[in-house]
């Protein structure tokens, strides 16, 4: 989703209540144009972020 604009992000529950997906929406401009929407989600027990950094 490089060069376009984060409009977006939830984070979703499954059904029993725990959080299990992320939703992303970008758009090429923050108020313009089609939408891409990218999820993520997880199909095991636990998910774990081990580092998180910005790279710029």
């Amino acid at each position: 989703m490089l060069g376009k604009t984060l409009t977006d992000a939830w984070q979703m529950t499954s059904d029993r209540g725990y959080p299990d997906a992320v939703q992303l929406r970008f758009r090429d401009l923050a108020n313009e144009g089609p939408y891409t929407i990218v999820q993520l989600y997880g199909e095991a027990s636990q998910i774990t972020i081990a580092e998180l950094k910005v790279v710029r």
